[in-house]
């Protein structure tokens, strides 16, 4: 079924069917002015210029609900038919919201992103992010702690002064600090995939629209980090999919382009790992 992205002033309005569109239109909760855009146009075009839209029949009910038709210019929290389920928060309760956008960004990427605004709200993304990611990653550092507890590593065995407390100390700092961490991280993450998306000429969109697939994907591949023993590796490489088939729905561009934009970090980081083993190997050796 054809949906139409539509947007206004850089802000989602979601994405409806060509009758609600039609509707829309002559009810006037859309402006002629508004962008929109569907699967296989090149760029975004003001609603005016859609050829193709159906006369609404004068029985028509638009599906959309009544509090959604609002006057034009009214602000709406939420936009219905916005994808992921996210941001469908409102309607749908946050644990709902959180489990589904978890199984639409891991199990249908491509239908997940082709419904997707890209020029929807970046906050939206990034409390998604938050609300996944400190979870998964406080659990982490508990089950990290209790295991250096129970076993302790070779640094707490040989250092008088690396004590359980320290430890623990160490890793409810990073727990307070998590939120942070995360937010930076994404912001570098999608900067760096952007940057590459742009040296390769895929980057047919903004940055936001970059930051919302890289959000959702690492937001939800942060679950699968709770897998026992291969959850970081498994939640890694699933990560980087979702991210490729993101990037390519999102900014409608050659897999090629984005395939090289997300492993350039990859290959940088472990060519920065290389070097610095290196020079300690040659240091230790001298």
């Amino acid at each position: 079924m054809v949906r139409i992205h539509i947007n206004r002033n850089r802000e989602s309005l979601g994405t409806f069917s060509p009758d609600e569109v039609a509707f829309g239109l002559k009810s006037g909760r859309f402006l002629a002015t508004d962008l929109g855009w569907k699967e296989g146009m090149e760029s975004w075009l003001p609603l005016a210029e859609f050829q193709d839209l159906p006369e609404p029949a004068a029985d028509f009910t638009s599906p959309v609900p009544a509090e959604v038709l609002l006057p034009s210019g009214t602000e709406v929290a939420v936009a219905v038919g916005a994808s992921p389920a996210w941001e469908r928060r409102t309607e749908l309760g946050l644990p709902a919201a959180v489990v589904q956008t978890v199984q639409q960004v891991l199990g249908a990427p491509q239908k997940t992103f082709s419904e997707m605004a890209p020029a929807g709200k970046l906050t939206d993304t990034l409390v998604y992010l938050l609300v996944v990611g400190v979870p998964v990653m406080v659990i982490n550092l508990i089950f990290s702690g209790i295991l250096n507890t129970i076993a302790p590593g070779e640094m707490m065995k040989q250092s008088a002064q690396y004590t359980p407390g320290v430890m623990w100390f160490g890793l409810i700092l990073l727990a307070v600090i998590s939120p942070i961490l995360i937010s930076l991280g994404a912001f570098i993450y999608s900067g760096l995939m952007h940057l590459f998306l742009m040296l390769t000429g895929g980057a047919n969109e903004p940055f936001r629209a970059t930051f919302r697939v890289c959000g959702y994907a690492t937001g939800s591949a942060y679950v699968l980090q709770l897998v026992p023993i291969c959850g970081p590796l498994v939640s890694g490489i699933w990560n980087l999919y979702v991210t490729v088939v993101g990037l390519r729905v999102v900014h409608k561009t050659d897999t090629w382009r984005v395939v090289v934009a997300v492993l350039m970090p990859v290959v940088l980081l472990c060519g920065c790992f290389a070097a610095i083993l290196a020079v300690a190997i040659g240091a230790a050796t001298k």
